[in-house]
């Protein structure tokens, strides 16, 4: 009899015919993100062990980092080497840092995200896009103050030519360590997702770090690289953020360095042979003289700028690739893939975040 009360609308006259549908959420997506947009910034901002600390930490580094690369002169190889390796540790700390604080930090909040999914109070999706939105202002001003740091005190930018284009370098500088720091933040809170706790999700984030580190181009030049493993450089984001930094600050300094160490001195050309000695460079507007490296009196290296004994110089009459460049090496005509590629992993990661989000739980029951 109730059965057919519920299905008659004759016998209920009352009661609608069809029953209405519950939505499967009490509010709207729009107002879910809007709630806990709001309840993130304020945990947040009432977290300044984990929120602004960062900003103290990385800040304080850069500043080390700083002081003892302070206004560095590009005279011979060691100092171009060094500050390739300086870009390549920065990158390296602010990723790594931020991927291990952020790790911790999010298991903390599982427990909440488990009890708020269970009962359907907010979507899971919502739970980790708001997860990451909170977290671009403090990246944000983290990569800004780093970079900043960094880059007036060690005396980054275009050197010995046109510095037309210091601004732009400056910006594109900036924004491979803004996108890269968020990418490396965005896989630890991936990595929090897809772990039963958080001494998997920290050794998972350290394994994928440090192997792929080695791929990134520096330590071993990718023109070392066995073809068989060079997938894994084109694979790790370190690779394409450092080949942006280094390629488009090196791309625009013309400093003449001595390979690999020496002396820069005017002598006279070669009136036998009337041309430029190999290793040494015409002055410009003489035909009479050229710039070389010398120690103790005698020749000691190659004389080249900055640019091509980085990133090379196909045109020369040797054709030079530099240390860093040749194949499978860095090369300044792809500094905008490289960026295509920083925003595109960090946006593919973010993708596998929110699935695992909705589709994983670790709940003991």
């Amino acid at each position: 009899m109730n059965l057919m009360l519920e299905t008659d609308p004759k016998l209920a006259p009352n009661r609608p015919a069809k029953m209405a549908i519950t939505p499967e959420y009490a509010q709207p997506r729009t107002k879910q993100l809007s709630m806990l947009l709001e309840r993130d910034f304020k945990e947040y901002w009432r977290t300044p062990e984990y929120s602004f600390a960062r900003w103290m930490l990385t800040g304080l580094f850069a500043f080390l980092q700083g002081l003892i690369f302070l206004q560095q002169e590009l005279l011979e190889s060691a100092d171009v080497q060094g500050r390739v390796s300086l870009i390549n540790l920065m990158l390296t700390i602010l990723g790594q840092y931020n991927i291990f604080v952020v790790v911790p930090f999010i298991f903390q909040r599982k427990a909440l995200f488990y009890r708020e999914k269970a009962s359907a109070m907010y979507d899971p999706m919502m739970f980790a896009v708001s997860g990451g939105i909170v977290e671009v202002p403090y990246v944000f001003i983290e990569s800004l103050i780093c970079v900043n740091l960094v880059y007036w005190m060690v005396g980054f930018g275009p050197d010995g030519g046109d510095t037309s284009d210091a601004w732009w370098v400056f910006l594109y500088y900036w924004l491979i360590s803004f996108t890269f720091t968020m990418c490396f933040t965005n896989l630890g809170i991936f990595f929090t997702y897809i772990s039963p706790n958080a001494a998997a999700a920290a050794l998972l984030s350290a394994l994928f770090t440090q192997v792929l580190g080695l791929f990134a181009g520096v330590s071993v030049p990718g023109a070392n690289i066995p073809d068989f493993l060079i997938w894994l450089s084109y694979l790790t984001p370190l690779r394409w953020a450092t080949e942006g930094q280094v390629a488009s600050q090196f791309n625009f300094i013309f400093n003449e360095v001595c390979v690999p160490f020496g002396e820069i001195m005017t002598v006279a050309i070669n009136q036998t042979l009337g041309t430029v000695s190999s290793g040494c460079l015409a002055v410009e507007g003489s035909n009479t003289t050229q710039k070389c490296c010398y120690d103790s009196g005698s020749a000691s290296g190659a004389l080249m700028t900055a640019k091509d004994y980085v990133l090379g110089d196909p045109k020369a009459a040797f054709p030079d690739t530099g240390f860093l460049g040749g194949k499978n090496g860095y090369s300044y005509d792809f500094i905008l893939y490289d960026f295509i590629y920083l925003a595109a992993i960090t946006a593919v990661v973010r993708a596998i975040t929110f699935y695992a989000a909705r589709n994983l739980s670790f709940q003991m029951r």
